[in-house]
């Protein structure tokens, strides 16, 4: 059994993302919603990849 440890380092002044600079807009609720939207769709996109590769993994097994 894999174990994984994360741990959650705050810092004083950073509020965003490092590599979505470019969309999220502090100047405009909406273009920080877009870049919510875009971080929570790739998480969604890498945890389905990570469970297909799982089930493949389980298939080939």
């Amino acid at each position: 059994m894999m174990h994984i440890e994360a741990r959650v380092i705050p810092v004083d002044g950073i509020s965003r993302v490092p590599g979505f600079d470019e969309v999220l807009d502090h100047e405009n609720a909406d273009g920080q919603q877009k870049g919510e939207l875009l971080l929570l769709k790739s998480a969604t996109a890498l945890a389905l990849l990570l469970v297909s590769c799982a089930w493949i993994a389980i298939a080939l097994d």
